[in-house]
């Protein structure tokens, strides 16, 4: 065990002078590593098994494999996203290796497939943190918020996902037919991964800051880097829908204005009290943007009689409410005192949440929420 923890916190060392991402992936894992120690090693094997399965599944052809293989891939990632990387680097190399790689449909599709596998846990843990130390009410409070929102969102997410392989692959793939099945079993195991985050957090808390790595924050060099891996992701899997032209050009440049903004300038925008009551945050930044979405589509909508291309600047114009939102937060001065912080105000934060919760399940449930207006 020793020899193992050491390994992963020179690898998580290493990793982080490249990528965050990759570090992210590696760190993953650290809740089983203090709970069984070097017996963790064990799904690194069985990830390798159920790669080298899933490519003869489809023969080394870009499909999805079979069912029970995708679910088998995603529970391993969910509790340590470095195995679920290494099956999904396995099935990419059996298909390239097979030569099945030969198209940008082909190359997506894979591309695809390997989010599937072994994202689902990232995903968890850019929603909420998945994990807490409680030591008071309203922290208990918000670790309950934590369950119910990457649950909920975390399946949302990979039913989407799941999903969108159509579009990637050209073609229209039996596996879409059970995308609710997938994401029901990535919410459920995700349950379990925070319920063994907590296990860690209270009954292995040595054991956590033995594997756990000393990070730096990322230097300019690797933002750089990783903006334009993003960004040609993004580019990657947009065109399919939206084709190479103008409108893609300009989606991807408000796209990255963001974080290149934050890289930049932001920090040195002057500071307005009291802007930061109108950003939303949170679950209610879901609910917020599909109704700000809906107003700024429905405008796009009435300015093009041509549906492919409302589509194309469609692409264009959603991307205006995140930019709104992202510069509000540039401007914004912090609070001196937070509203939560007495008890009306945690009643109504209580309050609020719940119903947020409520809406948020309407959005999942495929319910149109701008019908209510």
């Amino acid at each position: 065990t020793e020899h193992s923890d050491m390994a992963f916190v020179g690898l998580s060392n290493w990793a982080n002078k490249f990528s965050p991402l990759l570090l992210r992936t590696i760190q993953d894992g650290n809740t089983l590593r203090a709970i069984f120690g070097s017996w963790t090693l064990a799904l690194i094997p069985i990830a390798l098994g159920l790669g080298l399965s899933s490519s003869i599944d489809v023969s080394g052809n870009a499909l999805p494999p079979a069912i029970g293989i995708i679910i088998a891939i995603m529970a391993i990632a969910i509790f340590d996203a470095f195995a679920g990387f290494t099956a999904a680097a396995i099935f990419f190399l059996g298909v390239f290796i097979t030569g099945h790689m030969g198209s940008r449909h082909e190359l997506l599709t894979v591309a695809g497939l390997m989010v599937i596998f072994f994202a689902p846990a990232l995903l968890a843990s850019a929603v909420r943190p998945l994990r807490r130390l409680v030591s008071n009410g309203e922290e208990g409070w918000e670790r309950i918020t934590d369950y119910a929102l990457a649950i909920l969102l975390t399946g949302w997410a990979v039913e989407k996902m799941v999903n969108a392989l159509n579009g990637l692959a050209s073609v229209q793939l039996a596996i879409t037919y059970q995308a609710t099945t997938i994401a029901i079993w990535s919410a459920v195991l995700v349950g379990v991964r925070i319920a063994l985050e907590d296990v860690s957090t209270y009954h292995y808390p040595v054991r956590l800051q033995a594997v756990t790595a000393q990070l730096q924050d990322p230097d300019q060099y690797q933002k750089i880097v990783s903006l334009i891996i993003k960004t040609f992701i993004f580019v990657m899997l947009a065109t399919p829908f939206v084709g190479f032209n103008i409108q893609l050009i300009l989606g991807t440049a408000l796209f990255v204005f963001p974080s290149i903004a934050n890289m930049t300038f932001a920090k040195k925008l002057p500071k307005i009290p009291n802007i930061h009551w109108l950003i939303p945050k949170g679950a209610f930044k879901i609910v917020a943007m599909v109704f700000v979405g809906f107003v700024f589509s429905n405008w796009v909508q009435g300015q093009f009689s041509n549906p492919q291309t409302f589509l194309k600047w469609s692409f264009v114009v959603l991307t205006f409410p995140g930019i709104f939102f992202a510069i509000l937060g540039w401007i914004a001065k912090a609070p001196e005192k937070s509203w939560r912080e007495n008890k009306n105000g945690q009643i109504a934060y209580r309050i609020l949440g719940v119903l947020i919760f409520l809406l948020v399940v309407q959005i999942v449930r495929g319910v149109d929420l701008t019908s209510w207006l």
